[in-house]
């Protein structure tokens, strides 16, 4: 707001070329008479009129109504001139009037100049206030110099701006007021904008904290000791079932949703931890649906500088689940236990270092705390045989082939000494025990008394080697019987070909017999000694044929050899067949010769033992077992005899006896006659 303090003279000249303004007319001068001043003094005046640049308001439109002055209302005036002024394409607007003549009410002159100043500042409005000096006081100027920017004043023929220091220091301190409240409302901007994004980070890690409690079923809570209230995170309201709206976390209150059993155990372990002692417990709890649920508590008390208990915060999770999991893991550990305790048959899990890991009461019979084989003092109470009869190193014990990598399924019979002395036969089988990587971490062995089926097996076996030793036994009488029948029976008769047909038929139920003795009389029920029956045999042979030692010699020449019976019966009626035949025609009466029999292995080389390396292919000779050779040096076969075709009984039961056991016989008639008979023992 500006003043303009002037002479009467130059006032209009002055007052028009400073402005081209709205101007207000005092009383003392109507609208029109100012305009035709203003003509003489503006050039282009008219021209302002009529673009509405200048206009002449007289004082009782701008300033009162009715006589009386309302200096809101001329505010508002001249706001509203402001606007216009602006909507007809202007930069604003410039007043200039002269209010003085309200100087009667000084006071709410003053006023009405202080509230104007205040108010043209907000808007794009400039106002230039003319008085008379002559007509103020010293107090009056000071109180319009305060209430204005600057004076314009002439002095010494001059005009001068006199500014209002108060009012330009009250501008400076207003102006680094704005200044300061600019920055604190660009700092208060910007703390804002810091605390809208703390509280947005804050709500996003409040809404994670509950997803993971929700996931976890980890609710956590907060309780003020002093005011007995609690705060309750939102898994909590959650693992109660309770509504926040509805529930009053309070101490007590808490106490009233535990399972009554519990109530006294969880209350004296929350007085302990305001003692100081620790707070992690198990207790049910009670739903709204009757439904009892197991939360695991943990919590700390925070005491004041005074030692006394002021919070206690903590978390709370339900492991209703996690109980009954682990109640049933219990429960089946626990029938896993009874039902290895109960098991017929010992087992075992060693580690690699051969340390038993696991182990039931039958396995606690015949182990100690590690393998035997790692265990001197007990590996001596275990033994077992190979096939071959020799003792079984401990290195090829079942448990230390599964450490290797082997699955001993078949398992070994092992002899094991108890305390007593008492021997005790045990079936041993072990397999890997293998990780999830599938890597060897163990063995496990099972071990099985067979003492009592071994022994029983073994009584069986000997109950069953007796009967059949009775059932040869049997029948051995039964061929003699029969054999003597033959005897008798060839009293009867004087035919030499009658005769000598019986004795021929005797001596092959003797043969037969002979062998059955052997059986009945030998350690082995179903395989005997062939090479002692052949001299058995041959023996009863020359005895029938009363052959004196001085005539007709025997060679025998005889590996050990054991051979079942379904090998031994034909075999013995074919040797029966081809030395009576020998005894009968290679030697004429009175002659002297040599029979011979050798019997040998089919490994052992022909050539060693005279055994031609003539008949079957070397293929063929491989797949036989046994060679047996029959030779006498007499006057031989004669060629005209077909062997394989011959009429004889005697020859065709060979031939036929030995398609029987699958063997090969080939004949030679050099130097008197050799049958040479390949063959196998069909009970291997």
């Amino acid at each position: 707001m500006f003043e303009i303090v002037m002479g009467i003279d130059d006032f209009l000249i002055q007052l028009v070329k400073y402005w081209i303004l709205t101007l207000i007319l005092t009383e003392s001068l109507d609208a029109e008479e100012a305009k035709d001043d203003l003509r003489r003094t503006v050039p282009d005046f008219d021209t302002y009129l009529e673009n509405g640049q200048i206009e002449v308001i007289p004082y009782t439109h701008g300033y009162v109504k009715d006589g009386v002055l309302d200096s809101k209302k001329i505010l508002n005036g001249w706001i509203e001139k402001t606007n216009q002024t602006l909507d007809s394409g202007y930069e604003g607007l410039r007043l200039s009037g002269n209010s003085f003549w309200l100087e009667t009410h000084w006071e709410d002159f003053v006023c009405y100049e202080r509230e104007v100043d205040s108010g043209i500042g907000k808007y794009h409005m400039m106002a230039l206030c003319t008085y008379s000096l002559d007509n103020c006081n010293i107090i009056g100027i000071a109180d319009l110099v305060s209430n204005h920017q600057f004076v314009l004043a002439k002095k010494e023929g001059k005009w001068a701006r006199i500014d209002n220091s108060g009012r330009k220091r009250a501008e400076e301190a207003q102006a680094k007021l704005k200044e300061t409240l600019d920055n604190s409302e660009n700092l208060v901007k910007e703390r804002t904008a810091e605390l809208e994004e703390s509280y947005k980070s804050l709500l996003e890690n409040e809404i994670r904290l509950n997803e993971a409690q929700k996931m976890a079923h980890i609710g956590s809570w907060d309780w003020d000791i002093i005011t007995d209230k609690m705060y309750w995170s939102d898994e909590t309201y959650r693992i109660f079932e309770f509504d926040p709206l509805e529930f009053d976390a309070t101490y007590d209150s808490f106490l009233n949703y535990i399972h009554p059993e519990d109530r006294d155990y969880v209350d004296n372990a929350v007085k302990a931890a305001l003692n100081g002692e620790p707070y992690s417990i198990d207790f049910r709890i009670v739903l709204a649906d009757g439904e009892e649920c197991i939360v695991h508590a943990q919590s700390e008390v925070i005491f004041n500088d005074e030692n006394i208990p002021i919070r206690m915060k903590g978390t709370v999770q339900d492991i209703t689940e996690r109980k009954r999991m682990e109640d049933s893991l219990r429960q089946s550990e626990a029938l896993l236990s009874t039902f290895l305790e109960q098991l017929p048959v010992g087992i075992g899990l060693a580690d690699t270092q051969g340390r038993w890991l696991v182990i039931n009461n039958m396995f606690r019979r015949f182990v100690s705390e590690v393998i035997p084989s790692r265990d001197p003092e007990n590996s001596l109470r275990w033994m077992a045989w190979r096939a071959d009869g020799r003792l079984l190193e401990q290195s090829e014990w079942p448990s230390e082939r599964a450490l290797r990598g082997e699955n001993i399924t078949l398992g070994v019979d092992f002899l094991y000494t108890s305390d007593d002395e008492r021997g005790i036969w045990t079936h041993v089988s072990s397999v890997p025990f293998l990780n999830e990587a599938g890597e060897i971490t163990g063995a496990i062995t099972v071990i099985q008394d067979i003492d009592e089926q071994k022994r029983t097996g073994e009584t069986l076996e000997k109950i069953e080697k007796i009967r059949i030793k009775e059932i040869h036994h049997r029948i051995k009488n039964n061929l003699q019987v029969i054999s003597s029948l033959l005897s008798l029976e060839s009293e009867r008769f004087s035919d030499a070909k009658m005769l000598e047909t019986l004795r021929e038929s005797q001596n092959r139920v003797a043969s037969m017999a002979l062998i059955h003795e052997e059986l009945y009389e030998g350690d082995k029920i179903d395989t005997f000694d062939f090479a002692a029956y052949l001299w058995k045999l041959t023996s009863e042979l020359f005895s029938s044929y009363n052959v004196g030692n001085n005539n007709i010699s025997l060679n025998l020449d005889l590996e050990q050899v054991y051979l079942g019976m379904d090998t031994a019966i034909p075999l013995g009626i074919i040797v029966n067949e081809l030395v009576s035949n020998a005894l009968k025609h290679a030697f004429p009466a009175g002659s002297k010769g040599e029979i011979q029999i050798r019997l040998r292995k089919a490994e052992t080389p022909a050539t060693n033992h005279d055994i031609s390396d003539s008949g079957p292919c070397s293929m063929e000779k491989d797949s036989f077992d046994y060679i047996l050779r029959v030779a006498d040096n007499g006057k031989g076969m004669p060629e005209e005899i077909d062997f394989e075709n011959a009429d004889s009984l005697g020859l065709k039961l060979v031939n036929i006896l030995v398609e029987q056991i699958d063997g090969y016989i080939e004949l030679k008639r050099d130097h008197g006659t050799e049958f040479t008979i390949w063959f196998r023992n069909v009970e291997e």
